[in-house]
């Protein structure tokens, strides 16, 4: 019992002496590794100016006193002068009809080129993924016309991708026999309505259609900011308006200091925020006297029309500059004698000097850039006694 019990104090003990051994080691490691690191990462530092402006187009607006209006033309869309742009229809039932005639004719022509290509439950992922990104897009646009037929398109895929194709191809039939039954019975046309000009259709009135890019020549500061705050109602009779020719104009107030930056004829490249994210080329049209320590700059564009009937007042980004670098912790810059800025760099298990250029201050980071740095480097941001070929882990 003596002898068991002197065992198991000696295991016990020599448990505690190994524990606290480990211990020893591991803090003493701790100690050794005074190597602090980072990743250096691609970055990219754009000079930008922010503005806040309204957009500013050759538009008219399309009025009835009917309440029964089917329109025909989708958003975005040109109508050639004298085309039908809307129907009239005698009663709200006769509206209502046309309304579902559209939703059916969509999911007929949908549901055939599904059943045609044979697509069933499988490999629909990644028609389903874009037609969401569609509707999204579109939501993000204002296209009401584009939401309801992407709307039926996206019902289409998800029916056959969740219930197979022959329930696909018996939900066509039933669409078929809807669409001729109702086609059949449909309310009469009253009236059309048709375009006096040929110009792009947008369903997106505001109220602002009758400034134009004249009245915009003349305006002041002052009375531009009066304009973007202002609160508009549409006209109660407008159902849509035509926008004409080719060219749009976005005026903003911009502080005189800026302006000097600019002449009239330049190209400048601009950002219009969540609406349309995409760079947009503009020439600067006109810059107008000073006032109050700003002017206002008046751009004009010949391009992407379609894809801004919706935008009016709208934050803007010119931009002036942009670089590419590589973005490092502030703290991992060295200077040597010889005045070169360069990083220390972990390659393997050893430290490698790499020179940099620094080009950006952005607090705690600098964006640099080097013929020998490169991004996804471990760069060394702290330590003791580091040098060139030092072996760290």
């Amino acid at each position: 019992m003596k002898k068991n019990s002197f065992a198991i104090r000696l295991i016990a003990g020599i448990f505690v002496v190994a524990i606290a051994l480990y211990a020893a080691v591991y803090a003493l490691s701790s100690l050794m590794k005074t190597e602090t690191k980072a990743i250096a990462t691609q970055y990219s530092v754009k000079g930008t100016i922010d503005i806040s402006g309204m957009v500013i187009r050759d538009e008219e607006t399309l009025l009835t006193y009917h309440d029964s209006v089917y329109i025909l033309t989708e958003d975005g869309k040109r109508v050639s002068r004298g085309g039908a742009v809307a129907n009239i229809y005698e009663s709200g039932e006769g509206l209502a009809g046309a309304v579902r005639l559209h939703e059916l004719e969509t999911k007929v022509s949908r549901l055939s080129q599904l059943s045609y290509s044979g697509a069933g439950s499988q490999g629909l992922d990644g028609e389903i993924k874009n037609a969401i990104f569609r509707l999204k897009s579109s939501a993000q646009r204002r296209r009401l016309t584009d939401i309801e037929s992407l709307t039926v398109d996206l019902d289409a895929l998800l029916l056959t991708a969740s219930n197979g194709l022959e329930e696909a191809e018996r939900s066509l039939a039933a669409a078929k026999r809807e669409y001729d039954s109702l086609s059949q019975n449909s309310g009469a046309v009253y009236d059309v309505i048709t375009a006096p000009y040929s110009g792009l259709f947008s369903r997106a009135v505001d109220g602002f259609e009758d400034v134009t890019p004249e009245k915009a020549l003349q305006m002041k500061p002052s009375e531009l900011e009066e304009l973007i705050s202002e609160k508009r109602d549409k006209n109660p009779l407008a159902f849509g308006k035509l926008v004409y020719g080719t060219k749009w104009y976005y005026a903003a107030p911009v502080s005189s200091e800026d302006c000097k930056k600019f002449s009239v004829g330049d190209s400048v490249n601009m950002i219009f925020g969540r609406y349309y994210s995409e760079r947009i080329e503009m020439t600067v049209e006109n810059i107008s006297e000073p006032e109050g320590g700003k002017k206002v700059m008046l751009f004009s564009c010949d391009s992407s029309l379609a894809d801004i009937l919706a935008m009016r007042v709208q934050s803007a980004e010119i931009i002036l500059s942009e670089d590419e670098g590589i973005r490092i912790p502030r703290v991992s810059a060295r200077v040597d004698e010889g005045g070169e800025t360069y990083v220390y760099v972990q390659t393997g298990v050893r430290i490698e000097k790499k020179k940099i250029e620094i080009l950006h201050d952005i607090g705690d980071y600098y964006v640099v850039s080097s013929q020998e740095l490169r991004p996804g480097d471990t760069v060394i941001t702290g330590g003791k006694n580091l040098f060139e070929g030092k072996v760290i882990s």
